[in-house]
């Protein structure tokens, strides 16, 4: 009776210790399937420096981005024009200023109902390309820069719109030579304006102050649940209204 009661305790141990202890799961399919960030930036640069546009399906591995909606009514030189941008900016934007943990898959929807009259939105990851616009404006076709920057700005509510606005326009400069561009003195307008006032200004913050002040901001909007008033005293030494009077002034 000991003997029989020693051999099922010993099986069981063994048993156990196959199930715990055995040989961890095979992960060669899924490393196979899943390219890191800088893998898919690599594959992207290869195809834009051999004049390729990729065909991107939605289970793609090495996908940056997902194409949707009526792509068949987009001109191919237009279409040709917005995926080797995204291709070429979308990486470098991300690195500089999208959340370290979080690498989004961005949807293009190329949507032929868009009843505005501007060249796309941006809803969280998914840029809504007005056809229409693009395919009248072909030798435009890279203002695309600045709705792919706006899918890497994701802050808190307490941003102030003018801000987020500035950010936007100075990342599409930043990166690009598509007519994006900062005039370097004050030309009109206030900084709550946003957009390229406000940008324009942020540049002259930062030539004054040797402060990457767009990258400083971004960051604080990122990552804190608030933005405080004396953001730009922490950063430069001064405020913002004694910022924008001496910019005014030149």
């Amino acid at each position: 009776m000991k003997k029989t009661a020693l051999i099922l305790a010993v099986s069981l141990v063994i048993l156990i210790c196959f199930g715990a202890c055995g040989p961890a799961p095979d992960k060669s399919e899924s490393a196979q399937t899943t390219l890191s960030f800088n893998e898919k930036v690599s594959y992207y640069d290869s195809l834009a420096d051999a004049g390729e546009v990729a065909s991107v399906e939605a289970t793609d591995p090495t996908a940056l981005y997902r194409v949707r909606g009526s792509r068949n009514l987009v001109d191919g030189e237009v279409y040709t024009d917005i995926i080797n941008t995204f291709n070429r900016m979308y990486p470098d934007i991300y690195y500089k200023y999208g959340k370290e943990y979080y690498e989004p898959v961005i949807t293009l929807n190329f949507d032929p109902t868009y009843l505005r009259d501007d060249p796309a939105n941006v809803i969280g990851n998914t840029i809504n390309i007005n056809i229409n616009w693009f395919n009248n404006n072909h030798d435009k076709a890279s203002v695309i820069i600045y709705y792919i920057a706006a899918t890497v700005l994701d802050y808190n509510s307490s941003a102030p719109e003018w801000l987020k606005s500035s950010i936007n326009y100075y990342i599409a400069a930043e990166f690009s030579a598509y007519g994006y561009e900062f005039s370097g003195k004050y030309s009109g307008g206030h900084y709550e304006d946003g957009d390229e006032v406000g940008a324009n200004f942020l540049h002259w913050i930062k030539t004054k102050s040797q402060v990457d002040i767009t990258y400083r901001a971004n960051k604080t909007l990122t990552s804190a649940t608030w933005f405080e008033s004396d953001f730009w005293t922490k950063e430069t030494g001064r405020t913002l209204e004694s910022l924008w009077a001496e910019y005014r002034s030149r």
